[in-house]
């Protein structure tokens, strides 16, 4: 995985794997990350025996990066289900744990990115500013940032 150099990791699913959905009978187990440009699946190394297959058929094309600025909407589905979806795709995980988290935090990563391109779910009905130190989305009543510590203008 390469970052660059303005690049930091929000979050990280670690162990145990989170396996992604690419077809009905194509499931591939991994880990996501979260950064503050893109969303990534990395494949394990330790895959079932479909797993295995799909990976030997085409090595390494199954590590996708997903930027922030294409993701149209970020779901929910049943039990630890994230579906991710963007201008031309779906993206299915599963055995997500703390998905509200994940969706909260992608949605704020968006949100930091452009205001404009973050999900309707974040914007209607609440009043949005930024921290002007770091960027980071506040709140009305925020007197402190949340993210960098710092008091914020009137």
């Amino acid at each position: 995985m390469d970052l660059s150099s303005d690049e930091i990791i929000l979050m990280d699913s670690g162990k145990p794997p989170v396996s992604y959905q690419e077809n009905r009978l194509g499931v591939i187990n991994g880990k996501l990350i979260l950064t503050n440009k893109k969303l990534i699946f990395e494949p394990s190394k330790f895959q079932s025996i479909v797993g295995s297959f799909l990976l030997s058929m085409e090595p390494g094309s199954r590590y996708i990066e997903i930027p922030l600025t294409q993701i149209v909407r970020v779901e929910k589905g049943f039990m630890a289900h994230l579906k991710i979806l963007t201008r031309d795709k779906e993206y299915s995980f599963k055995g997500m744990r703390g998905i509200d988290k994940w969706i909260e935090a992608i949605e704020r990563a968006m949100l930091s990115i452009s205001p404009s391109k973050a999900p309707n779910s974040i914007i209607q009905g609440i009043s949005v500013r930024f921290c002007p130190y770091c960027g980071s989305p506040v709140s009305p009543e925020d007197v402190y940032c949340r993210n960098c510590g710092k008091q914020l203008p009137k």
